[in-house]
C-alpha cells in the first residue's frame, strides 16, 4: 500500500507541466522578538516583547502547496488588562492564551532578480501561516496545516516587510496580501517560483489575539476585595469611635486590643488585600459590634441600620460593574471558543502530512532482538554469542552495549579505555566494531544515551578545572553534532566559574511542549542559576515521579534542531532526585 501511494504521488507530480513542478519546499526554524516600535500594543505590558520560537514549513502534496507552522510562546505573562478605572493588571503565567497567531515568512522574489537589493530593500515574496493556539507554560498548542490555492499562495511585495512598524500592515484589510500592500502571484507565476529552490530568510508576526479573561476575572476579584476591605475599615473605625465615646475610660481596656489588631492588619496589607485579609477584618468588625452590643443594647442595630444605604449603593455599583465585565468576559471567551471550533473543523479536511519526527526513528537500523556480542562478567572484554562463551580480554578496557529505557537492544557498543583511572577515552562501535563519528571521545566518568533522540552525549571537566568538553554524536545524522570546549562566559554555558567539585549531574532529557531537550543540570544542592546576569530562583517543573523539583540547566541541547541553546533560551527543566 505504501509503495502504491508513493508511486501515485510521483505520478501526480510528473503529470504537472515541467515548468510548474514544485520543488522540495522550504523549512525555517525561527526566533521572534516582536514589538511594535511606533505604537504601544495595549494588550502587552509597556515595552514588552512577544517572544516566540518555532518552525515554518512549505511543502507539496500531490502537486498542491501545503503551509504549516508551529510556535512556542517563550515569555508568557507579559499581557495585561485595563480595568474600568484605567488601572493595568498584569497577567500571571498560565492565565493567557495566545491564538490566531498569523506568521509571515519571506524570501527574495526570484521573478524580480534585477530589482533585488541589500539592506532589506528589493522585491520579496511573503507566505502566510496561522500557527493556531500557541503552546506555552506546559500547555500543548493546536494548529492545522493549510493548503491554499495557487493564486492565494505567494504574495509579492516591492520591499521586505517589517511588521514591527504600525504602517506596515493595514489591520482593517481582511485579504492578507492586500493588508501588506502586496499582490498575489498568478497561478502560473506561483508554480514557477515553487519549482525553484525556496530559502526563507525570516519569519515575522503579522497579527495575533490574546485571551486573558482569567486575568480580568482576577483583577475584578482584587478590586472587590479592595473595596470590601476599605468599607469594613470605615465601619470598624465608626464602631470603635462609638465605643470610646459612650463608655468610661475604665472600660477601654476590654476593646483596645481590637484596635491594635486592626492597625497591625492594615500595616501588613500593602496594595490589594487577600481573601483571608478581608475575612480577618470582617471578624474584627463582628467582635467590635459584640462589644458595642454588650455595652449598650440597641447600639449595634442602630449602627448597622445606618450603614444600609451606603452598602446598597456599593453592592448596586458592583452588580452593574459585574454585568459589564461579564459581557467583556463572554466576548473574550466566545471569540477564542469560536476560533478553536473553526480550527478543529478545518482539521477534518486538512492535508495529512506525516510528522518527520514521527516518521524517522534514528535508532531503527541498529535495533536487534539480542546483542550480537556479549560482555564479560565484570564488563571486561567482548565475546561472540555464537559458538559459546569466548571472552576476549583486553587490559584496562570495558564495554557497554546500548539498551534503551524502552527495553530495546541495539547493536551499538561503547568502549572505554581507562588509563590508570586518570581519564576515560570512549569509542562508539557499530556491529562490526568500527568507530562511529570519531576514533575516540573524551570524558571523565560517564556518557548518556538518549534512545528517542538518537544521541549519545559525552562530557568532561578539564584537569585544570577551567573548561568543560562537550561531545554529542547523532545516530540519525551519522555525525558528531557538537564537539566544543565550554568556559565561563560562553553564551551557552550558564555558570560563572568552575569549582574544584563536580557541579554537574549526569545528562538528563525531557520533552517540553513537544521539544526534546538534552540537558545538564546543576547538582541537586545547587539550585540557583546565573541566567543573563542575575540569579534565578528554583523553577517549578515536575519530574517523572511527580516531584516539584526544577532547575535552569547549565547546558541545554535541542535534539530536534541539533543545536546548543543560548543561556537566554534555557528552559525550566525537571531535576529528579537520585535513585
Amino acid at each position: 500500500m505504501k509503495a502504491l501511494l508513493t508511486g501515485l504521488l510521483v505520478l501526480l507530480t510528473l503529470c504537472l507541466p515541467a515548468h510548474a513542478a514544485p520543488g522540495t519546499g522550504a523549512k525555517k526554524a525561527f526566533e521572534i522578538s516582536h514589538q511594535m516600535v511606533d505604537v504601544r500594543d495595549v494588550r502587552l505590558q509597556p515595552y514588552a516583547r512577544l517572544k516566540l520560537r518555532g518552525n515554518f514549513n512549505i511543502r507539496y502534496l500531490m502537486g498542491e502547496p501545503v503551509v504549516g507552522c508551529t510556535a512556542l510562546w517563550l515569555n508568557p505573562g507579559v499581557s495585561q488588562v485595563e480595568t474600568e478605572g484605567g488601572n493595568r493588571v498584569l497577567a500571571e503565567v498560565g492565565e493567557e492564551d495566545l491564538y490566531n497567531l498569523m506568521l509571515v515568512a519571506q524570501f527574495p522574489n526570484p521573478l524580480k532578480g534585477a530589482a533585488r537589493h541589500t539592506n532589506g530593500g528589493g522585491a520579496f515574496i511573503s507566505v502566510f501561516c496561522d500557527a493556531g493556539i500557541v503552546a506555552q507554560n506546559g500547555k500543548n498548542g493546536f494548529n492545522v496545516s493549510g493548503s491554499p490555492n495557487w493564486d492565494e499562495f505567494l504574495c509579492a511585495t516591492p520591499y521586505r516587510l517589517d511588521t514591527s512598524r504600525m504602517n506596515a500592515i493595514n489591520r482593517q484589510e481582511r485579504d492578507l496580501c492586500a493588508s501588506v500592500r502586496g499582490t498575489w502571484l498568478t497561478r502560473e507565476e506561483a508554480r514557477k517560483v515553487a519549482a525553484g529552490n525556496i530559502e526563507i530568510t525570516d519569519v515575522q508576526v503579522h497579527g495575533f489575539e490574546i485571551n486573558n479573561s482569567d486575568t480580568l476575572r482576577r483583577a475584578e476579584k482584587m478590586a472587590w476585595r479592595k473595596t470590601s476591605f476599605a468599607r469594613t475599615k470605615t465601619k470598624f473605625k465608626g464602631v470603635m469611635t462609638r465605643l470610646y465615646d459612650t463608655l468610661p475610660q475604665s472600660s477601654w481596656v476590654r476593646f483596645t486590643g481590637l484596635g491594635a489588631e486592626a492597625q497591625a492588619l492594615e500595616r501588613r496589607v500593602v496594595g490589594t488585600p487577600s481573601a483571608a485579609d478581608v475575612k480577618t477584618y470582617d471578624t474584627l468588625l463582628e467582635r467590635a459590634l459584640a462589644e458595642l452590643d454588650t455595652a449598650r443594647k440597641g447600639e449595634r442595630d442602630a449602627m448597622q441600620e445606618s450603614w444600609q444605604a451606603e452598602d446598597r449603593e456599593m453592592i448596586g455599583n458592583q452588580l452593574t460593574r459585574v454585568r459589564g465585565v461579564d459581557e467583556t468576559l463572554s466576548r473574550m471567551d466566545s471569540a477564542m471558543a469560536r476560533y478553536e471550533a473553526d480550527l478543529r473543523e478545518a482539521a477534518k479536511d486538512a492535508p495529512q502530512l506525516p510528522d518527520p519526527k514521527e516518521r524517522v526513528d534514528p535508532m531503527a537500523k541498529y535495533a536487534v532482538a539480542e546483542h550480537r556480542y556479549i560482555v564479560g562478567p565484570e564488563g571486561e572484554g567482548l565475546g561472540y554469542r555464537t559458538g559459546g562463551w569466548a571472552v576476549r580480554p583486553e587490559q584496562y578496557t570495558t564495554y557497554a552495549p546500548l539498551q534503551g529505557r524502552s527495553g530495546k537492544k541495539y547493536d551499538i557498543y561503547v568502549k572505554r579505555f581507562d588509563y590508570f583511572a586518570e581519564r576515560n577515552y570512549y569509542s562508539i562501535l557499530d556491529s562490526n566494531l568500527r568507530p562511529l563519528g570519531k576514533e575516540r571521545f573524551y570524558t571523565g566518568s560517564w556518557h548518556h544515551f538518549s534512545e528517542k533522540a538518537g544521541l549519545t552525549t559525552f562530557m568532561d571537566t578539564a584537569k585544570d578545572q577551567r573548561s568543560v568538553t562537550l561531545q554529542i554524536y547523532s545516530f540519525g545524522e551519522n555525525r558528531v553534532v557538537v564537539d566544543r570546549t565550554l568556559r565561563p562566559g560562553d553564551d551557552t554555558f550558564a555558570i560563572n566559574r568552575i569549582g574544584s567539585h563536580q557541579f554537574i549531574d549526569s545528562p538528563k532529557e525531557a520533552v517540553l511542549s513537544g521539544r526534546h531537550i538534552i540537558y545538564m543540570a546543576p547538582r541537586a544542592d545547587w539550585i540557583s542559576h546565573n541566567k543573563m546576569g542575575f540569579i534565578q530562583e528554583q523553577c517549578k517543573a515536575l519530574t517523572e515521579k511527580g516531584e516539584v523539583n526544577g532547575v535552569y540547566p547549565i547546558i541545554a541541547y535541542d535534539a530536534d534542531e541539533l543545536r546548543l541553546l543560548p543561556i537566554s533560551e534555557h528552559p525550566c527543566v525537571p531535576n529528579p532526585s537520585p535513585q
